[in-house]
């Protein structure tokens, strides 16, 4: 029961230095940074990397405890039947 323990807590955690790393990637990429240049918000930078960050732990959370937020329903999309003219 304990080596199942450790292996959930190891997995876990590997999950979650997967994530950070990736988030972190991101930043360094400077993919936040270009669109604060591109919408002229420079000044806001810092509020964009924390919005990024907590958006990731969120995501985190929220998938490991399985916690649900109403937002709403899908729609599933009409099909669109294209009629084969025969090459006419």
């Amino acid at each position: 029961m304990w080596a199942q323990v450790l292996m959930a807590v190891i997995g876990l955690s590997a999950g979650m230095v997967v994530a950070g790393g990736l988030f972190s990637f991101i930043s360094e990429l400077g993919v936040v940074s270009d669109f604060a240049d591109r919408t002229h918000t420079g000044e806001h930078i810092l509020l964009y990397e924390n919005s990024v960050a907590l958006g990731g732990i969120l995501g985190n959370i929220f998938f490991i405890y399985g916690i649900r937020i109403p937002f709403g329903t899908w729609q599933k999309l009409p099909d669109i039947k294209i009629k084969n003219t025969g090459g006419k």
